[in-house]
């Protein structure tokens, strides 16, 4: 791979793994190797079979919910984060990635209130589905919050919801 020939690199897993084919390191290792040529796909199905030896490592479950966003999958994202919360409770990106899955919906929220401008009863039903939402993922920020205070990017966007809520 440093030397930039990743064919011969993932040829050299794919070996490897013929004589240990259940060295979770090594699908890790081709799954890394993939992902960095952007074959999604191919990493989603080694990440699977990762999982399917190692079912308790939360990083799995993390990283497959971190494709499944890319890929536009946000409920199949959910599932993963939230099985990685399960299994790892103090796994901090988890709880971010899923407030910020759930918030996908808000894209949809602020284009109908956009186009409701002009009837204000409509708006303001919309608005208040806006509010429920962000009143949803505010106890995941929190959380995420509570595991890493230091992060800046987690402090913002807990302060945008509760200004957003009125709290």
């Amino acid at each position: 791979v440093e030397k930039g020939d990743t064919d011969k690199a993932i040829a050299a897993v794919k070996d490897a793994r013929l004589v240990a084919p259940d060295d979770v390191n090594l699908i890790l290792t081709e799954a890394n190797l993939q992902i960095k040529l952007g074959n999604k796909d191919e990493f989603a199905v080694l990440m699977s079979e990762a999982i399917a030896l190692d079912p308790n490592n939360a990083s799995l479950y993390f990283n497959l919910g971190v494709i499944n966003a890319e890929q536009g999958d946000v409920e199949k994202a959910k599932e993963y984060y939230n099985k990685c919360i399960e299994l790892d409770p103090t796994y901090a990106d988890a709880y971010i990635n899923l407030g910020s899955a759930i918030l996908e919906d808000d894209k949809g929220l602020v284009e109908e209130m956009n186009k409701s401008l002009s009837d204000f009863k409509k708006y303001d039903e919309i608005k208040a589905r806006q509010v429920e939402l962000y009143k949803q993922v505010i106890p995941l920020y929190e959380k995420a919050y509570d595991l890493r205070p230091d992060d800046i990017d987690t402090v913002r966007t807990l302060m945008s919801l509760y200004e957003n809520t009125g709290m």
